[in-house]
């Protein structure tokens, strides 16, 4: 009778394991549309307002710094969804304890150096990404901006290798040239057709801002290399306020030398809030997704963000694209997809062939095979959590994120569009 007890226990659990597991698959799914649609949308609602003559504005700095500001609202609308969420469910606040543990992140007592040293290296490399991002919003069609910038994966694997001592795969190695040679590509088929200094600014600006993204990457990852959800929305904000604090004197002089040309009156408001609400919303969604998915599975979200920006540049814009970006668009998406495979797919297949060649010809034991069939049933599938697992504690989390893939796994803190 215990036993019949215990089994039906464990198999109500089990059953409510798979259903939290396929409602989190579901919501995954939806955050990684969102993610796509709002960058995608953000992207080109900001190439609109640069170089539609109609608008009669050309003021990326200042631009940058309202987007900027916006990003800020990042840890207090994740306190804003926390604090909801636990409503909803009946859960007790525990605001004070929460902003607490958030701060935590300096990794002891609050001072203005251990705040500079832990946040203006990650700060400064995150404020030249978004600089060179926006002058090549400024100046490029958007799919050719967005194509180089996925580059910054391919530069990002070369750093973490010779900085942080990720294994090197030689394939992967191979599909970094295959990225760079998509840039010459792009650059090629950008300078031939319109050779002007538009296209030198965008492609240049846009480069920098991939090797920036890629130095934000590892700078972040030296620097907090354990968060969870809400010390990751914490940092972001931490982080677009240095950056404010570094970049508003540059709009600033801009405008009083009049190198910025913007009209309080004539600015495209609508196009302009649509584009910095977006922004900040598909970086909430990314954070989101990551926890309820794998920095793997979101990582995605940049390839489809790349292919709907070439079909509306294509298809809706008019914006023409000759043969040679096409190919070097289709090479650094391919390369994208091989880059940000998680690095234990690579080896996989040594592992299997390994275990098969030391494997003995006589029958395992029952231990063996019991571990065996643990090891298979704890493994991830489809890119999600353990069904035992679904709500780890936030140490657990933390460890977890910080074995991933790089690449993937900074995508909270790099809002890229």
């Amino acid at each position: 009778m215990p036993m019949e007890q215990s089994l039906s226990a464990s198999s109500i659990a089990l059953l409510l394991a798979r259903e939290e597991k396929k409602r989190n698959w579901t919501i995954a799914v939806v955050m990684l549309m969102l993610v796509s649609v709002l960058a995608t949308v953000s992207s080109q609602l900001s190439n609109k307002a640069f170089t539609d003559s109609s608008m009669k504005f050309h003021a990326p700095f200042f631009f940058l710094i309202i987007k900027e500001c916006f990003r800020i609202f990042t840890f207090p609308v994740y306190l804003l969804i926390s604090t909801f969420t636990r409503k909803c469910r009946g859960r007790p606040l525990h605001l004070r304890k929460t902003v607490r543990h958030c701060m935590d992140v300096v990794g002891g007592e609050w001072t203005c150096k251990s705040a500079t040293v832990t946040f203006v290296p990650s700060a400064i490399t995150l404020l030249l990404a978004q600089i060179g991002w926006i002058l090549g919003l400024a100046n490029l069609p958007v799919s050719i901006a967005t194509a180089i910038l996925c580059t910054s994966v391919a530069i990002s694997y070369i750093f973490t290798c010779c900085f942080l001592k990720q294994p090197f795969f030689l394939i992967k190695g191979a599909f970094v040239c295959v990225a760079f040679a998509g840039i010459g590509l792009n650059a090629y088929g950008q300078l031939e057709h319109d050779m002007n200094r538009s296209s030198v600014i965008g492609i240049s600006a846009t480069v920098v801002a991939a090797f920036a993204n890629a130095l934000h990457l590892l700078a972040f990852k030296k620097a907090f290399p354990q968060l969870d959800l809400g010390q990751t929305s914490f940092v972001v904000s931490c982080l677009f306020l240095f950056n404010c604090l570094m970049l508003w004197p540059v709009p600033l002089v801009l405008e009083l030398t009049r190198m910025e040309s913007f009209d309080t009156n004539l600015m495209p408001w609508p196009i302009l809030m649509g584009a910095w609400i977006c922004s900040s919303l598909a970086a909430v969604a990314t954070g989101y997704g990551l926890v309820v998915s794998t920095p793997f599975f979101m990582s995605i979200a940049e390839l489809l963000i790349l292919m709907a920006n070439s079909v509306v540049d294509v298809m809706i814009r008019q914006v023409k694209t000759h043969l040679a970006q096409i190919i070097g668009i289709a090479l650094i998406g391919v390369a994208f997809i091989v880059l940000v495979v998680p690095d234990e797919y690579m080896t996989m297949g040594r592992r299997k062939s390994k275990a098969s060649a030391s494997s003995s010809p006589s029958r395992p034991s029952a231990a063996a095979s019991d571990e065996e069939g643990s090891s298979k049933h704890s493994n991830d599938t489809n890119g999600f959590k353990d069904e035992r697992n679904l709500k780890p504690p936030a140490a657990k989390v933390r460890r977890a994120k910080s074995d991933q893939n790089v690449p993937g796994n900074e995508s909270i803190a790099t809002p890229r569009y």
